[in-house]
């Protein structure tokens, strides 16, 4: 692609994007990071700091800076993505809930629990409503609660939201993992496999 195309054009930054994503959902962090970041780079001086497309490559530097186990970090660029899909495209889109469920995450880390759980507890049936509770992003969420009472030691609430995740397990999509209403999120420290 960036043989063919100038290093300004837009599905340079998308191509970056979405190797990024690749190379997550591999495990391979150290080589997502600098194309996430020069794709945020691109659409920061192209669409400006308050366009979905630069908060979408800026989840995706919070998603790594996570699984790397920077918390602190991760939870900064975050807060910027979600800040940006709030305003840009409201509460109930899938981008704005599947950041707040990963920065659920994020905080849970931090030991920030009654924090998370507001975006974890928040963002799940949002995302559910739109995809549906068997699609992979949406288990990556409901392990995501699961996980934060496990950490707060809350067996009760493990225990119903864990026995959500006995429903079947989900059926390939036929989607873009970069649709319009947003690029998945990954799987961080809570959550295992190579669901983003």
């Amino acid at each position: 692609c960036r043989s063919d195309l100038p290093a300004d054009h837009p599905y340079v930054a998308s191509s970056a994007t979405n190797l990024a994503w690749l190379l997550y959902d591999t495990g391979r962090y150290a080589e997502a990071e600098p194309l996430f970041r020069e794709a945020q780079t691109f659409y920061r001086l192209r669409r400006g700091t308050a366009h979905p497309k630069t908060a979408e490559p800026l989840r995706g530097l919070g998603q790594t800076a996570l699984a790397k186990g920077d918390s602190d970090r991760a939870e900064s660029l975050l807060r910027e993505a979600l800040s940006i899909f709030e305003t840009a495209l409201g509460s109930g889109h899938w981008s704005t809930a599947i950041t707040e469920s990963v920065l659920g995450e994020c905080l849970t880390t931090l030991g920030r629990h009654a924090e998370a759980e507001q975006l974890l507890v928040k963002s799940y049936p949002i995302m559910k409503r739109l995809r549906g509770p068997r699609d992979r992003y949406v288990r990556a969420a409901l392990k995501r609660i699961v996980g934060l009472y496990r950490a707060w030691r809350k067996p009760d609430e493990v225990d119903k939201y864990r026995a959500l995740l006995t429903e079947p397990a989900p059926v390939p999509v036929e989607r873009s993992a970069h649709e319009s209403d947003g690029a998945p999120t990954g799987p961080g420290p809570l959550t295992q496999g190579p669901l983003r």
